[in-house]
């Protein structure tokens, strides 16, 4: 058996020869390398902030939540995580007797959502918890005082010709007995801008009331959109009145 050969020797015996590069290697060497890096893809937003309020003479809401997509998924599609507070306050007729209404209340949900080319869907479920004063008070209205609800949302969004989509949201807050449901008509026009006509129609334990007007969305900077909206609403047994809203929201 001969003696083995040392280390550096058996690299030394292993090493392939060096290749003579050509002068068409070395430019394209030199091509490629003056390429400019390519920058990642930016990643899609897991998380979605929203806070708006809406005024009128005879009501105003506000609200502030944060929509987020559960590990693995993404905004649009998955399970997300819906936490929301809401403050509403409304008025109604109980027979000459004009009552006031205010509503804190809270929730957080789970939900699913699912898209495709043709729009996009989704429905979630939230427990929560909804404080009704009334001023004067009306033992008659069942949804006075503090009690859980469960609220119910599903959204729909249809695509259409001509850069037009259908947008539908409603939701049903058992317990409560509230309900609130809006269609909307988008035109996307260049800029990001989104603009078209809304109809809203909500109600509950001794109220009802509709709206109709129109909203304007655009992006402002970053990830932000802000959307203004105004038009005319009409509660049961009441005058006629204007409104207007303001939100905004982030995605990141």
């Amino acid at each position: 058996i001969g003696e083995l050969l040392p280390a550096k020797e058996s690299v030394q015996l292993w090493r392939t020869p060096p290749m003579r590069r050509t002068v068409r290697q070395e430019r394209s060497k030199e091509k490629v390398s003056a390429r400019p890096e390519v920058a990642p893809a930016a990643a899609a937003p897991r998380s979605l902030l929203l806070a708006g309020s809406q005024w009128s003479a005879g009501g105003n809401s506000s609200y502030a939540g944060w929509i987020h997509a559960l590990r693995g998924d993404r905004l649009g599609r998955g399970w997300f995580l819906r936490p929301w507070l809401s403050y509403t306050t409304y008025r109604y007729r109980r027979g000459d007797i004009t009552i006031h209404a205010r509503a804190p209340g809270a929730s957080l949900g789970v939900g699913y959502a699912w898209s495709d080319a043709a729009g996009a869907r989704s429905l979630s479920l939230a427990p929560g918890y909804q404080d009704t004063r009334l001023r004067p008070d009306d033992p008659a209205n069942d949804a006075r005082g503090g009690r859980a609800l469960l609220l119910v949302q599903g959204q729909w969004r249809q695509r259409l010709a001509g850069r037009w989509s259908l947008r539908v949201i409603a939701n049903d807050a058992l317990g409560p007995g509230n309900y609130w449901g809006r269609l909307r008509a988008a035109r996307r026009l260049p800029g990001g801008l989104s603009v078209g006509p809304s109809v809203v129609r909500q109600g509950g334990p001794g109220y009802r009331a509709w709206q109709g007007g129109v909203f304007v969305r655009w992006p402002a900077v970053r990830r932000w959109h802000v959307e203004l909206e105004g038009g005319y609403q009409k509660y049961a047994g009441l005058a006629g009145e204007g409104y207007a809203g303001l939100s905004v929201d982030l995605a990141y």
